[in-house]
C-alpha cells in the first residue's frame, strides 16, 4: 500500500495502534503518526530489518516507543524458516530462462555496446598490454564485486547481476546459465566497452579510453550508491589505474592505524607454501596491531557432505594431511585462542614435516595428545565443515586476503599462488582420489572360474571405476562430463551386485562393487563390502620397517635373515637400522613399531604408503579372536616375497619378488585356535611402486568365516600414529 492508503486507514479505523507498511522509496523516513496510529515503514528487497520498541501503559496503549532501521549485514543471524523462502525463490529464478530474460543490460545508448560485430573477451585479455592498469585494477573492489552477490545469495537475481560482471544482457557477455568466471565482477570491458574489435586492432575509436561520470552512475545511483554523485571526486582516484600500488604491508598498516576496528579475512590452504610466506608477513602484524584488527582465517576446501566421520566427504588440493591440518588449527583456535596467532607462524617454517605441527604445539604448551584426538572427532569435521559453509565466496585462489572489503591477492605480494581451479591429476581432481587399491591387482582365474561374458563384465567394470577415479568428483559430476562417468557407474553397479549375488564368495566382485559405492560417495558401504569378505582390513595391523642392513642395502638377503620380530615382538622397542642417502652414504636410524592411519578404509594393506620407500624388509602384525577352533583357509594377495606365521609357526614361505597384485592368488590351509590367533606377515621389495598384501581367512569353500574378531593388544593404542597416504593410485606422487 502507499502512504496515501495507509493514512487513510489510520484516520478511518482509529483502534489501529500500529501499521507496517513497505516504504514506497528505498530512503526516506522510518516512520510517521496519524491521530494516535503508528505507520512504521520497512525498506524494500530486504535491506534493512525493521525494530520497534513498545512502551505501553496498563491499559495497553503506546505512550512511547523507539524505531530503528538495522543493516542485514553478516551481525544480522538467518532465520531458518526465512532463508528458505528466499533460497526457493532464489533457486527458481535461476532454473527460469524466462525470468533471468527479464535483467536489463547495461549501457544501451553506447555505442560501443550496441555495435552488433563487437563481442566481449575478459578482463586477461587486457593485461598483457596494461599490465601495470591491470594490477592496479586487482587491488580495487571492483576486482570481487560478484562476491557480493555471493554473500547475500543474490548471484542468480537478474536485477542484481548487471552491476556485477561483464556484458550481461549481451550475446557475448555474462549469463548465469553458464560457468563464465571470466565475465564475473566488474571487468575492464564493464567501463571500457566490449574489447573484442580492440583487441583485434587496437584503436581509441574502438574503446572508452576516458570514462565519464554517466557510466559510472548507471550502477551507482541513488539506490544503490545514494549521494555517489556528489562524492565521485573523491572515489575517482580508487579506480585511477595510473597510481602505482603501494607495498601491500605499509598500506595495511596505514590502513589498519587510521581505522578504529579493521575486519581481515585471509583465505588459504594450510599447505600452501605461498600461503605460508604471506603469513610469515601478515601474522606479526596481526599480532602487533591485535586489539584492532577482526582476524578470521578460512580454509579453500570442499565439503562434499556425507557421514560425520567420514574424511573423503572433505576434498583439498594437497590431499587428506592438508585436511587434517585445517582441522588441527581450528582445534587450536578454538582451545587454544591465546596461542593461536603464534601457532599460525610457526607453522610457516614446519609444514613441510608431517611432524611439525607437534613441534609447534609443544613449542606453546599445546596438548598434542589433546589435539590429535579432538582433530579426529566430531568436533574436529564440524569446526572444519562449519569453516567451509561460513565463506560463500568463490574464492579459489591461496592466499587471498580481504581487508576491509579490499582484496589482495597472491601478486600484490609478489608471490605464485596455490590454485584451487586447475585439479588435476596431482592435485586431487576436486576430491581425494577413489580408487583404493592398486590399478594392478587383478583375479586368480585358478581360485574362481568366470565365463567370457563375466570376464568381459568385469574388465569393463574395472575400466569404468578407474575412469571414474581419474576425473570423478561430487562437484565435477554435476557437470556434462562428470554426468555420464556418473550415469556410466550406474549400470556397473547393477551388473557387480548381480555378479556378487552369483558369486557370493568372490572377493574380487566385492572390492570392485566397493569402489563403485565408493565413487558415488558411499564409503561406509565400501567398507563393509571390504569387510564381509573376511579381509583383515589395512587399519587392523601394525607395522615396523624398513629393515635394512649394511650387506644388504638392497634387501635381498633380509628375506633369509632372522630378524627381531621373528624371535620376539617387543612393541615399544626401539631397532637400529640404516639407511642409504642419496649421496651413498649411510646413516644409523631407528624403527618402531607404528599403527598406521589409513586415509581409506580397505582390504589392501599399503606398506609403502606407511614406509615411504619401495626398498624394504617389513613386518605387518595382527591378532584374531574365534570362539572355537577352525580348519580354515588363509587366502593372500603380495606384491613382494612373503612369509607369514600363524601363532608363531611358519605357514608360508615364498622367495621371490614378484610384482603385481593378484587377490586370493595363494592359498594356504591353517588351524586357527579358540581365542586370539597372532598373524605375522613379513614382506621383502625392492624399487616398486607398489608394496603390499591382502590376506583373508575362509572355510575349504572360500566362504568368510563366521565370528571372527580382531583383536590388536591393548599397548597397540598407544603406539605412534603414522599417517598413510595411498599414494599408488596416482601416476607420480602428488605435490
Amino acid at each position: 500500500m502507499n502512504k496515501a492508503d495507509n493514512r487513510q486507514i489510520a484516520d478511518q479505523l482509529k483502534e489501529i495502534d500500529l501499521i507496517i507498511s513497505m516504504k514506497p522509496k528505498a530512503r526516506g523516513r522510518q516512520y510517521e503518526t496519524v491521530e494516535k496510529t503508528m505507520i512504521a515503514y520497512c525498506t524494500p528487497q530486504g535491506e534493512t530489518l525493521g525494530r520497534i520498541d513498545l512502551k505501553l501503559n496498563e491499559h495497553g496503549k503506546i505512550i512511547d516507543y523507539r524505531v530503528q532501521e538495522l543493516f542485514m549485514d553478516e551481525t544480522i543471524p538467518d532465520q531458518p524458516t526465512v532463508r528458505s523462502i528466499l533460497q526457493t525463490f532464489y533457486d527458481k529464478i535461476a532454473a527460469d530462462e524466462t525470468l533471468q530474460a527479464l535483467g536489463k543490460p547495461l549501457f544501451t545508448n553506447e555505442s560501443l555496446e550496441q555495435d552488433n560485430a563487437n563481442h566481449y573477451v575478459g578482463s586477461n585479455s587486457c593485461s598483457g598490454c596494461h599490465q601495470s592498469e591491470f594490477k592496479q585494477w586487482q587491488s580495487t573492489r571492483h576486482a570481487f564485486a560478484f562476491n557480493t552477490l555471493l554473500k547475500a545469495q543474490k548471484h542468480f537475481h537478474p536485477d542484481c547481476v548487471s552491476c556485477h560482471v561483464v556484458g550481461f544482457g549481451y550475446e557475448t557477455g555474462y549469463t548465469t546459465q553458464a560457468d563464465q568466471n571470466h565475465f564475473r565482477n566488474v571487468g575492464c570491458e564493464t567501463c571500457h566497452g566490449p574489447g573484442g574489435k580492440h583487441i583485434a586492432k587496437p584503436s581509441r575509436q574502438n574503446i572508452r579510453g576516458e570514462v565519464e561520470k554517466e557510466i559510472c552512475l548507471e550502477c551507482h545511483n541513488q539506490k544503490h550508491s545514494p549521494n555517489f554523485e556528489n562524492r565521485f571526486e573523491v572515489a575517482l582516484p580508487k579506480v585511477d589505474h595510473s597510481q602505482e600500488v603501494p607495498d601491500i604491508l605499509d598500506k595495511l598498516v596505514t590502513e589498519i592505524k587510521q581505522k578504529e576496528i579493521t575486519t581481515m579475512e585471509l583465505y588459504a590452504m594450510s599447505l600452501c607454501p605461498f600461503a605460508n610466506e604471506v603469513k610469515r608477513q601478515l601474522i606479526p602484524i596481526v599480532k602487533r596491531y591485535k586489539s584492532q584488527i577482526d582476524f578470521k582465517m578460512f580454509y579453500i576446501a570442499d565439503d562434499f557432505g556425507g557421514p560425520t566421520y567420514d574424511l573423503t566427504r572433505f576434498g583439498s588440493l594437497h590431499g587428506i594431511p592438508e585436511i587434517w591440518e585445517n582441522i588441527r588449527q581450528l582445534i587450536i583456535a578454538k582451545h587454544y585462542p591465546d596461542v593461536f596467532l603464534d601457532y599460525l607462524l610457526c607453522y610457516t617454517k614446519n609444514y613441510r614435516s608431517y611432524e611439525g605441527w607437534k613441534t609447534c604445539a609443544n613449542r606453546l604448551g599445546i596438548d598434542p595428545e589433546k589435539v590429535e584426538q579432538l582433530t579426529r572427532a566430531g568436533e574436529g569435521f564440524s569446526l572444519l565443515s562449519d569453516n567451509i559453509k561460513g565463506h560463500p565466496l568463490s574464492i579459489q585462489d591461496s592466499p587471498t586476503l580481504i581487508v576491509n572489503g579490499t582484496v589482495y591477492k597472491s601478486k600484490d605480494f609478489g608471490i605464485q599462488h596455490c590454485s584451487a581451479t586447475q585439479r588435476s591429476q596431482s592435485e586431487y581432481n576436486e576430491v581425494v582420489p577413489i580408487l583404493r587399491f592398486p590399478l594392478e591387482v587383478t583375479i586368480n582365474p585358478k581360485a574362481f572360474k568366470l565365463t567370457s561374458e563375466q570376464q568381459h563384465q568385469v574388465n569393463n567394470a574395472r575400466t569404468t571405476i578407474i575412469e571414474a577415479t581419474k576425473s570423478s568428483s561430487l562437484t565435477k559430476m554435476l557437470k556434462p562430463d562428470g554426468l555420464k562417468t556418473l550415469e556410466a557407474l550406474e549400470p556397473i553397479h547393477d551388473t557387480l551386485t548381480e555378479m556378487l549375488q552369483q558369486q557370493p564368495e568372490n572377493p574380487y566382485f566385492a572390492i570392485l562393487l566397493g569402489e563403485a559405492y565408493r565413487a558415488k560417495g558411499n564409503s561406509q558401504q565400501a567398507i563393509k563390502l571390504h569387510d564381509q569378505m573376511g579381509f583383515i582390513l589395512n587399519r587392523d595391523w601394525l607395522i615396523i620397517g624398513p629393515w635394512i642392513t649394511h650387506r644388504d642395502y638392497r634387501g635381498l638377503t633380509a628375506f633369509n635373515e632372522v630378524l627381531p620380530p621373528e624371535e620376539r615382538i617387543e612393541l615399544n622397542k626401539e631397532y637400529k637400522t640404516v639407511s642409504e642417502t642419496s649421496r651413498k652414504q649411510w646413516l644409523e636410524r631407528e624403527i618402531h613399531w607404528v599403527y598406521p592411519d589409513f586415509d581409506i578404509v580397505q582390504s589392501y594393506v599399503d606398506l609403502r604408503s606407511v614406509l615411504k620407500t619401495s626398498t624394504m624388509a617389513c613386518y605387518a602384525l595382527s591378532y584374531v579372536k574365534l570362539p572355537v577352533p577352525v580348519k580354515s583357509q588363509m587366502r593372500l594377495g603380495v606384491s613382494g616375497a612373503l612369509k607369514v606365521w600363524v601363532n608363531d609357526k611358519l605357514v608360508y614361505f615364498n622367495p621371490n619378488q614378484k610384482y603385481g597384485l593378484r587377490v586370493d592368488e595363494y592359498i594356504v590351509p591353517v588351524e586357527l585356535k579358540s581365542g586370539l590367533n597372532k598373524i605375522l606377515v613379513k614382506v621383502v621389495q625392492r624399487g616398486e611402486k607398489v608394496t603390499g598384501f591382502y590376506l583373508r581367512f575362509t572355510d575349504k569353500n572360500g566362504k568368510p568365516l563366521d565370528n571372527v574378531e580382531v583383536a590388536l593388544p591393548p599397548e597397540a593404542v598407544h603406539l605412534p600414529r603414522k599417517h598413510s597416504m595411498l599414494w599408488h593410485v596416482y601416476s607420480q606422487k602428488p605435490k
